[in-house]
């Protein structure tokens, strides 16, 4: 069971070094971990690459039958624990913008709901969430939508399977700018919705968390920037507030994230720029080899029963 579970460490983190932080192990063991089972099953598991490691063909079916295994014994730990209570870990790929709201208050509510259940958020861009799930480097990812309705969720440009998939929770999103500035006073004035036409570019540097979040797309087609043109990426909300408030460009950002510096009059509404609500989805692959954590998390977003029925 060790070596299986420092094989599906590595095949998530694409990383011996990474599989031996994560298991307790050190680089040595889990290599030699691998090694007995590629002996056992008479085939190589891994390619061995300069930066890492990636599932040769072999391993990819071995990999999908390891996580059977491991889910029937977590099934099994699980019927067997005095208390009945769903226990294990679940590693899910957010996206910055994403990480507080509302990705914050489903970790609360599965830890009042599942306290044995241990959540782990890991960071990755917008754009490689995606890929995160479908790659099994993650169990559970979250991205932004247009629309609450259930929808599959593909990759654009590849082939990949759709991924299931089922809404956390709204998040409405506000284009915030520092009061005092130019935008600041055309809000005074009212809105002007030449502004928004095409080619018309609106004063201020576009400051976004993550280029690759559909907000940032929004606020650059509202702004009329050219295409191309990068925006500043600070990597987090935290950030991105700030520089708006230092009057260092303008933003579209999460409600929750700046309700304080609204109230307190250092950010202010700009009418005339989007004031959209986006729909933070989570996402997962239909594997029958997902583990019973898992299956608890997806169970607590509000369109998804814990068997996975409603959802897209």
């Amino acid at each position: 069971m060790y070596q299986l579970r420092s094989f599906r460490a590595a095949a998530r983190s694409q990383s011996l070094t990474k599989a031996a932080r994560a298991s307790g192990y050190s680089q040595s063991s889990v290599t030699a971990h691998i090694r007995a089972l590629e002996e056992e099953v008479g085939a190589r598991l891994f390619r061995r690459l300069p930066h890492g490691v990636r599932l040769t063909e072999a391993g990819e079916v071995f990999g999908h039958y390891v996580d059977r295994i491991l889910s029937m014994v977590d099934e099994m730990s699980a019927a067997l624990a005095p208390t009945g209570e769903t226990t294990g870990q679940v590693t899910i790929a957010v996206p910055a913008t994403l990480i507080e709201h509302p990705v914050g208050q489903l970790l609360q509510e599965c830890h009042y709901r599942y306290p044995a259940i241990h959540v782990s958020p890991r960071l990755f861009s917008a754009d490689a969430v995606l890929d995160a799930v479908l790659t099994r480097t993650v169990e559970l990812g979250i991205v932004l939508t247009a629309g609450a309705e259930d929808q599959p969720v593909v990759k654009a440009g590849t082939k990949q399977p759709a991924l299931r998939s089922a809404v956390v929770r709204p998040v409405e999103f506000l284009s915030v700018g520092p009061p005092g500035s130019a935008a600041a006073k055309r809000r005074q004035a009212g809105p002007r919705p030449e502004l928004a036409g095409a080619g018309q570019r609106y004063p201020g540097r576009l400051l976004v968390v993550d280029r690759g979040c559909p907000s940032h797309q929004l606020l650059a087609a509202a702004m009329g920037l050219p295409a191309g043109m990068p925006p500043a990426e600070l990597g987090s909300v935290e950030s991105v507030r700030q520089a708006v408030e230092a009057g260092r460009g303008l933003a579209l950002l999460p409600a929750p994230a700046v309700r304080g510096a609204l109230g307190s009059g250092a950010l202010t509404v700009l009418p005339d720029l989007p004031r959209r609500t986006l729909f933070a989805r989570l996402v997962w692959r239909d594997d029958p080899g997902m583990s019973l954590a898992a299956r608890a998390v997806i169970g607590l977003t509000p369109l998804a029963a814990p068997d996975g029925a409603g959802t897209s």
